[in-house]
């Protein structure tokens, strides 16, 4: 700690020393009361003073240590240690804004300060700063680029600004420099998860755990990442074990009422997710899980009140997004039209600012690329190495259009399974598909092998097994190439109520377009002309397109004609698919477990005068 010349007679080197010693070994008692026997008899002496705070503010007395420091502060107007300790203090009493003043103070006094730098940027991240905050990190790593935990804090920010492939390089960085470092290996593990990365999400989380084991924290992620990918056995043993280890921590309980959501246990979920806000009042994500279960109605007033009060308080931008979103559905599903609207857009709007830019060209591009890439000839010509099994069925579609209701209806027949969203093509194909010469007998053959792998380990009996992941469409052209005999059915619902309910629901950062109404018609423009594209190439015995609305006019019309398309037997459950009792890890859980309803029909209608970007999409029909 530095020594200072005090402007009144100062105490013996050999005193000040014995204070800095006691102070440098922990033994606060002892350097308390060497302070202020130092202040009594030199009460200009700034070492004093500033040691004094320093204790007070190590044992819990923030106010006494800010009045401290202060007087510290004016007997060495100059010493950017106190500055930055006073801006610790102001931080610890939740007075956010002066500790940036005294960070800055500090900056001013030593503009190279890597502590002030740091603190700075930590403290406009934590007031919502986060592109302010980069500049002071960035600033920092150039004087210390040896410093983990400064490219961890720079990867936060980066992350929480949407700037996911930056944060990702960050967090490595600062595991090459630390090898060990749990809040970035847990981090990272976070942004993979949500990117749809889950088997390196795992890795880290799992790696994290060997670290520290009995944490329940990580096991609650590892447990989430695990249910994401689709294995809600192992995901129970995660959120089990760390319940054995804290029964009352929030995010495994929470973790167990998504794993009771997902196979219909609506009351079961519901008392695991009111645990959670017992454990840890207002906690967002179980409030908004308690909004997703069922239609809200007015005697959800209890929940109104937690939800609206959770807002108020001050909150990281994803609770405050969990929340609007969730406020959003209540006031819809209670009628209150505009009110609902008014939270929607905002958490869209706090989403576009955080999440990743949706790039219109690129959109453009790739479906030009595509359309260029699969003509009908090579759509229609044998291709070397590809599988003639017929138990991939590829339901796909815009998300929100109607692909889970279909796949439930599949799924009820005694010889299908629905396997949900599966990431194999995505994950598979981000290099073969931009290099569409490159699907020669080698790589078919190995991207077929490894697609059955997948089904068989969902289902090992099933004839037909169902991947509903809706994002497939942008992949039929290598889909088709690869298994020429599987089923692809694509749903189709009104484009207004399709843009709108995507608009009304949370999902990750996979879905960029999703923040904005004028992004959301563009890119469904041109999702419809890629369909047209492959209704136009793809056999017609391989491909059959649904009607969302059409379903819910003539049902058994439709289902007898999807079960005849993929070469069943009809079987009766199909049209009582709401008694299938399976697991459904999507949005659409609780009304797939509802017989079919209309009501979400033209939903547009209700918000007709606040969409006018979509409005052009009527046009194109289905």
């Amino acid at each position: 700690m530095a020594q200072h010349s005090p402007a009144a007679a100062s105490p013996s080197p050999q005193k000040v020393e014995a204070l800095i010693a006691s102070y440098g070994a922990g033994r606060h008692d002892q350097a308390e009361r060497q302070a202020q026997e130092l202040i009594r008899r030199h009460p200009r002496h700034p070492v004093s003073w500033k040691v004094l705070g320093h204790v007070q503010a190590q044992t819990g007395r923030l106010e006494q240590a800010l009045a401290t420091l202060e007087r510290a502060a004016d007997l060495a107007p100059l010493d950017k240690e106190i500055a930055n300790m006073q801006g610790n203090v102001l931080c610890g009493l939740g007075r956010k804004p002066a500790a940036c003043d005294s960070y800055r103070r500090a900056l001013t006094i030593d503009p190279r300060d890597v502590n002030a730098l740091n603190n700075l940027g930590a403290t406009l991240q934590e007031l919502g700063h986060s592109v302010e905050a980069q500049a002071f990190y960035r600033q920092a790593l150039e004087l210390m680029p040896g410093n983990a935990e400064i490219h961890y804090n720079l990867a936060n920010a980066l992350l929480e600004s949407g700037a996911q492939e930056e944060a990702e390089a960050q967090y490595l960085q600062a595991l090459r420099l630390q090898q060990n470092h749990l809040g970035a290996l847990s981090n990272l593990g976070v942004l993979l998860k949500d990117a749809g990365r889950f088997a390196d999400a795992e890795e880290c989380f799992r790696y994290a755990l060997k670290l520290k084991p009995d944490s329940p924290d990580l096991l609650a992620n590892l447990g989430r990442t695990l249910r994401d990918a689709g294995l809600q056995e192992p995901a129970a043993k995660c959120f089990e074990a760390g319940l054995a280890i804290d029964p009352h921590h929030a995010h495994n309980l929470i973790g167990k009422g998504y794993l009771e959501f997902d196979i219909g246990h609506f009351a079961a979920a519901e008392a695991y997710f009111k645990s959670a806000l017992t454990a840890k009042p207002m906690t967002s994500e179980a409030l908004a899980a308690l909004a997703d279960l069922r239609r809200m109605d007015p005697t959800d007033a209890d929940w109104l009140v937690a939800a609206t009060q959770a807002l108020a308080q001050v909150q990281p931008v994803r609770d405050e997004v969990r929340l609007r979103f969730a406020l959003g559905k209540y006031y819809d599903d209670v009628g209150d039209f505009d009110r609902a609207f008014e939270h929607y857009a905002r958490a869209n709007a706090l989403k576009r600012q955080r999440g990743r830019r949706y790039s219109r060209q690129q959109w453009e591009e790739e479906v030009d690329r595509l359309i260029e890439d699969f003509p009908i000839d090579r759509l229609r010509q044998q291709h070397a190495g590809a599988s003639d099994s017929c138990r991939p069925v590829l339901v796909v579609g815009m998300p929100r259009s109607g692909t889970s209701l279909i796949e439930q209806i599949i799924a009820s027949h005694p010889c299908a399974f629905g396997a949900g969203e599966l990431t194999y093509w995505g994950t598979t194909l981000q290099s073969v598909a931009r290099q569409p010469l490159a699907l020669d007998e080698s790589s078919v053959s190995t991207l077929a092998a490894g697609y059955l792998q997948v089904l068989g380990e969902r289902s090992a009996g099933a004839e037909r097994v169902v991947d509903k992941m809706p994002a497939n469409y942008s992949r039929l052209g290598p889909i088709h190439i690869v298994f020429p005999n599987a089923r692809i059915i694509h749903v189709r619902r009104d484009p207004l109520d399709t843009c709108l309910s995507i608009y009304f629901q949370n999902f990750n950062a996979t879905h960029p377009y999703a923040n904005d109404l004028s992004d959301l018609a563009f890119h469904y423009r041109h999702y419809h002309r890629l369909m047209k594209h492959w209704r136009h190439t793809l056999p017609a015995e391989t491909f059959l397109e649904i009607d969302y609305e059409g379903m819910l006019d003539e049902q058994e019309l439709w289902t007898r004609r999807i079960i005849e398309f993929l070469n069943l037997e009809w079987n009766d459950s199909c049209l009582r698919f709401q008694d299938t009792q399976r697991k459904v890890a999507t949005a659409s859980n609780w009304q797939v477990r509802q017989a079919i309803y209309t009501s979400s029909r033209a939903r547009w209608r209700h918000y007709e005068m606040l969409l006018a970007p979509l409005l052009e999409l009527q046009e194109l029909g289905h």
